[in-house]
C-alpha cells in the first residue's frame, strides 16, 4: 500500500514538473489544517513561519500565495509531504486561513489560491531568515518601539497597505537590499480613498543610523523601487494617526 502511494506521490509531482513552467495558470484550494483529523507535524507548525502542507509541492519551497478573490496575499513554506491529499490541496495553518478567510461577508470553508515559487529555505539559518513574522512590530507597539529607538533614528518606508500582512511578500522581495537584519514597523495613518477616510498601515524598516539609510536608499533607488523613501523617528511619530 505504502508503494502504491509513494507512485501515486510521484505522479503527481511530474505533473507539477510539466505545469511549473506556468504555475500561475493552476488554482490551488486553500483548506484550515484544522479541518484535518489527523494534526501533521504539529512542532513544525509551530517552529516555522507560516507553514503549510502539500502532497505536491516540495518540501521547504517558499511561496507568495494570493487569494484569487479578494487579492491577499502571504508567503508560506511548504512542510513535508502529505499522501492522500487531493493534488491542489493545501492545508494552512489555522491564523493564515483566517487571515485570508475574514475577507469574505460570508463564512468559508475554502480559498481559491494561485500561487508563485519565491525560492528555498534549504537551511535552518534560510528558513529563520524567511521568518518574517518575527522581524514585525505590531501596529499596537510600533509606534513606543520607535520612541524607545531614539528621534534620531532613521527608517525606510517601503510602502502603505490596508492589510499590513499583505506588505510581507514586499518585505521578502526588500531584505536583500537592507544589508543588516531590521524590524519592519506598521504604523497606523488615515488617508482619503474615494473621499473616504480609511486606514492604511506604513512598512518601516529599521532603525538605522542616518548615512547607512541613505547609502541603502540610494542602493535600493539604483536597483529596485523609487517608490521606497526614509525618515526620521521625529517625522514618523508626528505624522503617527491613532
Amino acid at each position: 500500500m505504502k508503494r502504491f502511494f509513494i507512485i501515486i506521490f510521484l505522479i503527481n509531482l511530474l505533473n507539477l514538473a510539466a505545469e511549473e513552467i506556468n504555475l500561475a495558470k493552476i488554482t490551488f484550494e486553500g483548506v484550515n489544517l484544522k479541518k484535518k483529523k489527523k494534526t501533521f507535524q504539529e512542532s513544525e507548525s509551530k517552529s516555522k513561519f507560516n507553514i503549510a502542507f502539500s502532497s505536491i509541492l516540495p518540501h521547504d519551497g517558499i511561496y507568495r500565495i494570493t487569494d484569487e478573490v479578494t487579492g491577499k496575499e502571504a508567503i508560506i513554506q511548504i512542510g513535508y509531504y502529505m499522501t492522500k491529499t487531493p493534488p491542489k490541496t493545501l492545508y494552512l495553518p489555522d491564523y493564515l486561513f483566517s487571515f485570508l478567510a475574514n475577507a469574505y461577508e460570508k463564512k468559508i470553508d475554502k480559498v481559491s489560491l494561485k500561487l508563485q515559487f519565491l525560492g528555498w529555505a534549504k537551511t535552518e539559518s534560510e528558513s529563520d531568515f524567511l521568518n518574517i513574522q518575527s522581524l514585525v512590530i505590531s501596529p499596537e507597539n510600533a509606534a513606543t518601539k520607535i520612541v524607545e529607538n531614539g528621534d534620531n533614528q532613521y527608517y525606510i518606508q517601503l510602502g502603505s497597505y490596508e492589510y499590513y500582512q499583505n506588505s510581507f511578500p514586499k518585505i521578502t522581495e526588500m531584505l536583500p537590499f537592507l544589508e543588516v537584519r531590521p524590524n519592519f514597523y506598521m504604523m497606523r495613518y488615515q488617508m482619503k480613498k474615494n473621499n473616504q477616510d480609511i486606514l492604511v498601515y506604513r512598512v518601516l524598516a529599521g532603525p538605522y543610523d542616518k548615512n547607512i539609510a541613505k547609502k541603502l536608499l540610494k542602493v535600493i533607488h539604483s536597483t529596485r523601487d523609487k517608490t521606497v523613501f526614509m525618515k526620521s523617528g521625529k517625522t514618523i511619530l508626528k505624522e503617527e494617526n491613532p
